[in-house]
């Protein structure tokens, strides 16, 4: 957890466009599970892999809707388990919507309270 509040504070610093590619950045297990997919879409376990041997981070080339990670490890393309790994910055859920506020308030709920709102 210190690691990853540190990570966020270094990084902060940093231009938008340092940022703009998702990155493994820590393992939460060790050995960290890597699977292949199938034709048929699923994934099956081939091995593990010491963190040591990841040596994070590592560009995400993409996120199957399943909860797998596809990542280039000296060359070849592997894939992780979302839960074995932590990912920066997070994967997005979707745009939160309007949030309305009364005209007269003072101290919204919460920061963007009544933005893109029309």
């Amino acid at each position: 957890m210190i690691r990853s509040v540190i990570c966020l504070a270094f990084t902060a610093g940093l231009p938008l466009s340092c940022l703009a590619d998702s990155q493994v950045t820590e393992a939460n297990v060790d050995p960290v599970s890597v699977y292949e997919r199938q034709a048929d879409g699923l994934y099956v376990r081939t091995g593990k892999r010491s963190v040591q041997e990841l040596s994070l981070p590592l560009v995400l080339l993409e996120q199957s809707p399943r909860g797998y990670l596809k990542v280039s490890l000296k060359g070849q393309e592997l894939w992780l388990d979302s839960m074995d790994v932590e990912v920066f910055p997070p994967p997005s859920i979707g745009k939160s919507g309007c949030v309305p506020t009364l005209q007269d308030s003072v101290a919204a709920v919460s920061r963007g309270a009544g933005e893109g709102c029309p």
